[in-house]
């Protein structure tokens, strides 16, 4: 809260509310106000207030909280976590798109005159779980990639690189 955040930064540049008051050109009682939370200042006055205690805006009306270390400790293991999660679905894909193309290798066949691996992988029944498996893949590395390096998410990057296109190529606007 402002009123709590006035009085930590006033203690701590050692000033009691009278000079405060007399430092900004108003009553002590309306410093006192303040960090009882019964009024707020002008906005020259807070801007006077951040000057005189080198904080922003955001820092005095307390918009910003730093988070406590345990808590960077949390969100930090938390994405380590997603990393994992997506870097393990990346690997489930790629089992199952070798274990698609190795079966399709083993046993070849000729689907509907369609030859070569194509034919092997319809003819087995498996282009399904490849095309899934190669899907799973893709997206699981990408999404690890993008939470390791601590980018936006893979799906949000691709959903506005889509849009983009799709504007480029027919001046859509969502």
């Amino acid at each position: 809260m402002f009123s709590e955040k006035l009085i930590e930064l006033r203690r701590s540049k050692g000033l009691s509310q009278e000079a405060l008051a007399e430092r900004l050109g108003v009553s002590r009682q309306a410093v006192s106000k303040w960090e009882r939370n019964e009024a707020q200042p002008e906005l020259s006055k807070i801007i006077a207030l951040c000057d005189l205690f080198e904080v922003s805006p955001n820092e005095l009306l307390a918009y910003e909280q730093e988070k406590p270390a345990d808590q960077k400790a949390e969100t930090e293991k938390s994405n380590h976590y997603r990393a994992i999660f997506w870097l393990v679905i990346g690997c489930m894909g790629f089992i199952v798109t070798a274990f698609c193309l190795g079966w399709a290798i083993v046993h070849p066949h000729i689907y509907n005159g369609i030859k070569g691996l194509r034919g092997s992988l319809l003819g087995n029944d498996c282009m399904e779980a490849y095309i899934i498996g190669l899907i799973a893949m893709v997206f699981g590395l990408m999404e690890a990639y993008f939470e390791i390096n601590k980018k936006e998410s893979f799906f949000a990057w691709l959903k506005k690189e889509t849009l983009w296109l799709l504007n480029q190529i027919f001046h859509f606007h969502p």
